[in-house]
């Protein structure tokens, strides 16, 4: 599976929580199909937070003399241009949508709204049964790893919750889960514009179902779609949905 997809898994370390205002301290990315890999720690220009050095165990001395974003910002952008997809886990939610807030501050163009995301956090929820879930403390990378692997995760770096993801695809694809069946678009990003009708919902009860056959069908529902902050409808959609 990893020559014949062609697919950049990534996974980011940074110096908090908030997509907005974080800088990165770290990126591991690799495609085996295209045979690019990155690998380097990264120097934020900010003081690392004690909170987050804690958790990935870089610090002021190990960033000093790497490179900034913006040094590496060209290679991180041109592999995502050559790839199909995208892989990581929860990056749908935090690392992609980072990536953006990244190249935004840094006045660069990162168009990728024609790249399709591999989401292991989103996939593991649909295709792994729940009573299955719910035996796990919480399904953080660690403990769904363990729970399909039977293994234990390395140390919280980046490379390794990179393989980790890799690995976790290789097992769903060698029982047969569906895993495609689950993959993610540009609209599905947190803090990403809906503008399609034929959007589907990946949450709640409505799950599976269009916004076209929710104007038809959930007036309510709509009402609450329009006003949810989470939600960002274009002004045509919010037309229509009117």
């Amino acid at each position: 599976m990893k020559k014949k997809q062609n697919i950049t898994w990534f996974d980011l370390e940074t110096t908090g929580l908030n997509i907005n205002t974080i800088e990165l301290v770290s990126i591991y990315a690799i495609n085996y199909k295209l045979k690019r890999e990155i690998d380097t720690l990264i120097n934020p220009e900010i003081d690392i937070p004690k909170e987050a050095s804690e958790v990935h165990g870089i610090y002021k001395k190990h960033i000093k003399d790497k490179p900034t974003f913006k040094d590496i910002s060209t290679s991180v952008k041109e592999t995502f241009s050559l790839s199909e997809y995208v892989g990581g886990y929860n990056i749908c939610r935090y690392d992609v949508p980072l990536l953006i807030s990244l190249y935004q501050r840094n006045n660069v163009n990162f168009d990728i709204k024609n790249i399709k995301f591999v989401d292991v956090f989103y996939i593991i929820k649909n295709v792994i049964d729940e009573e299955d879930l719910n035996n796990i403390p919480s399904r953080s990378l660690e403990n769904v790893y363990k729970l399909i692997t039977g293994k234990k995760l390395d140390a919280h770096k980046a490379k390794y919750d990179v393989l980790a993801c890799v690995e976790i695809l290789d097992e769903m694809e060698k029982f047969g889960l569906p895993w495609r069946d689950y993959i993610l678009t540009y609209e599905d990003l947190r803090g990403s514009t809906i503008s399609n009708p034929n959007f589907k919902m990946k949450t709640g009860k409505h799950t599976g179902k269009t916004i076209d056959e929710l104007i038809k069908d959930e007036n309510r529902y709509l009402k609450w779609m329009t006003n949810n902050n989470r939600l960002i409808l274009s002004p045509e959609l919010t037309k229509l949905i009117k």
